[in-house]
């Protein structure tokens, strides 16, 4: 018990358990409860999921050491037999002193494996992880202020609806300038929250009030199928309901 850091199932009861150590990190069970299958992957538990078929999905985040380097995250996809599916490149390159760049709620997958969200410094790229078309979500059109585009936003706390139609996440910024040194700003500023359409990247909803009213963490938030209601609890710890039309 003192290994296991998270339980992921699925409707009709396949299941992963993620645990601590080197070796064996994620073990698969069945619908019967039988153990089927153990893997070593560098698994982030904050930002792991289980689709319908049963595969895992993880983000592997390669720091960097100092403000020199980049780091960049990889998306495994893992079978329940325990053998690596597909490896992504989901981001590489990127500055290590720019934006909340973390892997966890950024890099999503849909409930039914098939969609993939991909975070990027002022957007999101959607599309099909079999390598069909994708989409961009462009977020430059809805920047106001100034820093917004010198220190382009980023996508966190990303959550597909069940049916994978919708998508809600956070665009959190921080700029330079405001802290000691001219360190980036330890809060999120100029924040706002979406919920798009995940086949057009169309915008259905943003909700935006100074300085990050209604902007999450990973975590945080819940979609209901087809967006009808997303449930959020902000950054100041309240609660609130969205409906469809925003």
């Amino acid at each position: 018990l003192r290994r296991i850091q998270r339980v992921l199932a699925t409707a009709d009861g396949k299941a992963a358990v993620l645990l601590k150590g080197k070796k064996d990190t994620i073990a698969f069970i069945d619908e019967s409860g039988k153990l089927t299958a153990t893997a070593a992957v560098p698994a982030a538990p904050s930002s792991t999921s289980l689709d319908s078929q049963g595969r895992l999905w993880t983000c592997v985040e390669q720091r960097a050491t100092d403000k020199k380097k980049t780091h960049s995250v990889r998306v495994l996809c893992v079978r329940p037999d325990g053998t690596l599916e597909r490896e992504i490149l989901a981001f590489d390159d990127l500055p290590s002193r720019e934006g909340p760049h973390r892997a966890e709620g950024a890099f999503p997958v849909s409930p039914d494996g098939k969609t993939a969200a991909i975070g990027r410094l002022g957007g999101i790229l959607l599309g099909d992880v079999a390598g069909g078309a994708w989409t961009a979500f462009d977020d430059m059109a809805h920047a106001r202020k100034t820093f917004e585009v010198w220190t382009p936003r980023f996508p966190t706390a990303m959550t597909f609806a069940p049916d994978g139609r919708c998508l809600f996440f956070t665009m959190d910024s921080r700029p330079t300038g405001y802290e000691n040194m001219h360190q980036p700003l330890n809060r999120n500023e100029g924040g706002a929250s979406f919920l798009i359409d995940t086949a057009t990247g169309r915008v259905l909803w943003q909700l935006r009030a100074e300085p990050a009213d209604y902007s999450c963490y990973n975590g945080f938030a819940a979609v209901a199928r087809d967006g009808a209601v997303t449930a959020l609890f902000d950054v100041w710890s309240r609660v609130a309901m969205v409906d469809k039309a925003g």
